[in-house]
């Protein structure tokens, strides 16, 4: 029996199961329960089925949800052929979705392919907010008629005071700046130029931001892919690429 459970368990305590290889990484914005193991199940009986091999849950954890998979096939490209079938094969998108995995990562070369979302139902465009983050240290959202400051006094004083803080410090901040914008916004009023790209899921995004810098050794792979994701966002570009310029920086050395 392989592991799944148990990396389950240790997402729900926030640890990590080590395991020394693996082959394919399936990541969840969710920190995904015991209570997912029958359809993550299914997930998986569809994908040894569809390319003839053996899969074998040996390690993961929290992070939100990462679960590792040793393959077992004498194919050296089953990776590759595995991340596109779960991308482009409409079965195994849904069955993805069934099972909150938005992302898989290839451990040979860190390479990613996100699942698909699902045709959107509603029109997400709106008239729309941009973020900034002021000389003073206010966090400001601008709409078409009018302003009006996010940021909390907390937040606005820690901004404001930046210039005694080191280069993380920063960084944290200005993830915690995206995310209390991404609250503050609405469907309506939020200006996303990717129909399939909802405000939930930019959300989700920037809880996957919050988690992955508090790592030890953050995976520039999934940084990169939330990163672009977020750029969907216009009330957050400037947020977005300020952030983009720190993550390719030695500050997500974190050790």
């Amino acid at each position: 029996m392989d592991k799944l459970e148990s990396v389950l368990q240790a997402v729900a305590t926030k640890t990590e199961l080590h395991c020394d290889k693996w082959t394919i990484e399936l990541f969840s914005h969710t920190n995904l329960g015991t209570d997912m193991i029958a359809v993550i199940r299914e997930f998986l009986d569809a994908i040894a089925s569809d390319f003839g091999v053996r899969l074998e849950v040996v390690g993961g954890g929290y992070g939100s949800t990462r679960i590792r998979i040793l393959v077992h096939s004498s194919d050296p490209d089953i990776p590759v052929r595995i991340m596109k079938g779960i991308a482009q094969d409409k079965k195994l998108s849904k069955l993805a979705r069934k099972a909150k995995i938005d992302m898989v990562v290839n451990a040979q070369d860190g390479a990613t392919e996100s699942v698909p979302e699902p045709p959107p139902t509603t029109d997400p465009s709106g008239s729309g907010h941009a973020a900034t983050i002021s000389a003073n240290g206010d966090v400001n959202i601008s709409l078409d008629r009018s302003n009006f400051s996010l940021a909390s006094s907390e937040l606005t004083q820690r901004l404001r005071a930046s210039d005694e803080l080191d280069d993380t410090a920063r960084l944290y901040l200005v993830v915690e700046a995206i995310t209390r914008t991404l609250e503050a916004l609405t469907p309506d009023t939020a200006r996303i130029t990717d129909p399939q790209y909802s405000l939930d899921d930019a959300r989700c995004d920037a809880q996957i931001l919050t988690s992955e810098i508090q790592r030890a050794a953050p995976s520039t792979a999934i940084l990169d892919t939330v990163l672009s994701r977020l750029a969907n966002v216009s009330s957050i570009a400037s947020l977005v690429t300020q952030l983009a310029q720190m993550v390719v920086a030695p500050v997500l050395a974190l050790a």
